[in-house]
């Protein structure tokens, strides 16, 4: 999922969205997000700790890998995937 949660998409529906998605998934979902803080106060950006543990604390069966310093300045990827794959 790319770039759907920088504008318009509370915390709370970016999560719900990333638990939905991952209740489908058969292998496992990425997604990016802006990191905090950023330029522009329109976009959403997040913390990628605090998304991670958000995560962790939501979903406890998957694993977690967050993305950084791979050529896009003020992002991040996560990528979620069930335990066991």
């Amino acid at each position: 999922m790319s770039g759907i949660f920088n504008i318009g998409v509370s915390e709370a529906e970016m999560f719900r969205s990333v638990v939905e998605a991952c209740s489908r998934a058969t292998k496992g979902v990425a997604f990016n997000a802006l990191l905090a803080p950023y330029e522009h106060d329109e976009y959403e950006a997040y913390d990628p700790e605090a998304v991670t543990a958000q995560l962790q604390a939501t979903m406890p069966r998957c694993s977690f890998q967050v993305l950084q310093g791979y050529g896009v300045a003020g992002e991040f990827t996560v990528c979620v995937q069930p335990n066991g794959l």
